[in-house]
């Protein structure tokens, strides 16, 4: 999907979200509806494991390898097409090396009804990769990693050495893991 990078520094409560709506808390910013992407990673053979804020959810999560998604961003930098696994632009706070490795789990959104109609939820909200345990996107970092806003060593931020200039537009490849997930 295309998207534009929509913070350099700061506390993320997501990575994907739609334009208009989280970009204050948001890596990346994106026009595509969320059940389009639903509904593309199904295509790939995806399976949605549900969200929960339960502490053994990662672990479960890890156990789903068909919800199981690898993030990739493709930009240009300097002329030069790059393409690099999204970690590369977190940082997870309670980790000494910094390394934000706990992978991307399609969980999916249910529908609510609303206005009279059955809506996907991410559709009405906007938020399409999840990363604080609100839950509610499509995809979902897949670690609990407690309340950022709550201590010095919790959550992910934005790598700034490493993340393009606000306004870049990149190009967010997701794909299914075809090996086993980082435990």
């Amino acid at each position: 999907m295309d998207a534009v990078i929509c913070l350099h520094r700061g506390i993320l409560e997501y990575l994907i979200c739609r334009s208009g709506s989280f970009d204050h808390e948001a890596l990346f910013s994106t026009r595509c509806q969320p059940s389009r992407l639903h509904a593309a990673l199904l295509m790939l053979g995806a399976a949605p494991f549900p969200f929960l804020v339960d502490i053994e959810w990662p672990a479960r999560a890890r156990e789903q390898p068909t919800a199981s998604v690898v993030v990739d961003v493709e930009y240009v930098a300097n002329g030069e097409k790059k393409r690099q696994h999204v970690s590369r632009f977190l940082k997870n706070r309670e980790r000494k090396d910094g390394l934000a490795d706990g992978g991307w789990i399609f969980t999916g959104t249910p529908f609510l009804a609303y206005d009279g109609r059955e809506h996907y939820a991410a559709d009405v909200s906007g938020a399409v990769a999840g990363i604080t345990s609100k839950g509610g996107s499509v995809i979902q970092y897949g670690d609990l990693l407690g309340v950022p806003y709550q201590g010095q060593d919790q959550g992910l931020e934005i790598d700034e050495t490493a993340t393009p200039t606000v306004g870049t537009q990149v190009r967010i490849i997701m794909s299914m893991h075809t090996q086993d997930y980082p435990k």
